[in-house]
């Protein structure tokens, strides 16, 4: 059975498109080479953060951008601007911290700062028990 890309027309065997439980031959309709064209555009990944922002934090991007312009596009915690990249080699946006109890934005964090305090669990106390380890073993 070949099934045929609407984008570029040409008719290929199902492992050509990813699997999509919600489609009734259970494929994608786009072949894998087309979705990943398409999905690898700036424009396509800029649409999606500002999808990802108002679904995940309620910014959008004009509201993400006048906190990191806040913040002098640098981490909230370390005062350093992000140096993590994606896959493409761009640098990665800062990240949006939150509280993921009330779900308010506290401010924006590197990926560094970001993962440190998410693998602490978010905990005030976790945070200072670490810095005084710290401390106590001649790090400042």
């Amino acid at each position: 059975m070949l099934k045929e890309c609407p984008t570029c027309k040409e008719r290929k065997p199902p492992s050509g498109f990813h699997k999509n439980r919600t489609k009734p031959d259970g494929l994608d309709n786009e072949c894998r080479r087309c979705k990943h064209i398409r999905e690898s555009s700036k424009e396509a990944r800029d649409a999606k953060r500002e999808r990802d922002l108002m679904r995940l934090y309620g910014l959008t991007l004009a509201d993400y951008e006048a906190l990191a312009e806040m913040q002098g596009h640098v981490c909230a915690i370390c005062g350093e601007p992000e140096k993590a990249t994606n896959r493409f080699g761009e640098l990665l946006p800062l990240s949006v911290d939150h509280d993921h109890d009330t779900g308010e934005v506290r401010g924006l964090l590197c990926s560094r700062c970001n993962k440190g305090i998410g693998a602490l669990g978010d905990d005030v106390m976790g945070v200072l028990t670490a810095a005084i380890y710290l401390a106590g073993r001649g790090r400042e």
